[in-house]
């Protein structure tokens, strides 16, 4: 078992995550919930509950991370979810469909710097990290991480 380290970027990825699958598979769920959770706890960070004395100021940031966490998931092409088509449409799709996806992952990655800058300015960076192997002694095993294209 490969014992990855996690900081507060991967608890952005799994907060990311648990809204992209909180209507798909029980596995794929219960997996992230279980992520989300286990890091949410170690970094005493819950993206779902307001801060403690939030401020006018933190309040602002947290509604522009929110915001953000929802942009990302929606970035798409008008060619996303097809699985066939007409020859007129992947012709069209041979004429745009790689720059397109090119530029969804782009913008993809820009949400994913903002969402980080908003974290450190929100919650702070303390640098810490958890390993695989201290979250499973706290409950939560990242070995058996479901591969989404089993579900479709």
């Amino acid at each position: 078992m490969k014992n990855k380290t996690y900081t507060y970027k991967d608890l952005i990825e799994a907060y990311c995550s648990l809204k992209r699958f909180q209507r798909a598979h029980r596995d794929l769920k219960d997996y992230y919930s279980g992520l989300y959770e286990g890091l949410s706890a170690f970094f005493q960070v819950d993206f779902d509950e307001p801060l403690c004395g939030e401020d006018r100021e933190r309040k602002a940031l947290r509604r522009l991370f929110d915001s953000a966490i929802r942009y990302r998931r929606e970035v798409s092409t008008p060619f996303s979810g097809m699985m066939e088509a007409p020859a007129v449409t992947l012709e069209i799709y041979h004429l745009y469909g790689r720059r397109l996806n090119e530029l969804c992952d782009q913008l993809k990655e820009l949400y994913f710097l903002l969402l980080c800058d908003l974290y450190r300015r929100i919650y702070g960076d303390s640098g810490r990290s958890i390993t695989s192997e201290a979250l499973k002694r706290q409950g939560f095993d990242d070995s058996a991480e479901p591969d989404e294209l089993d579900y479709w």
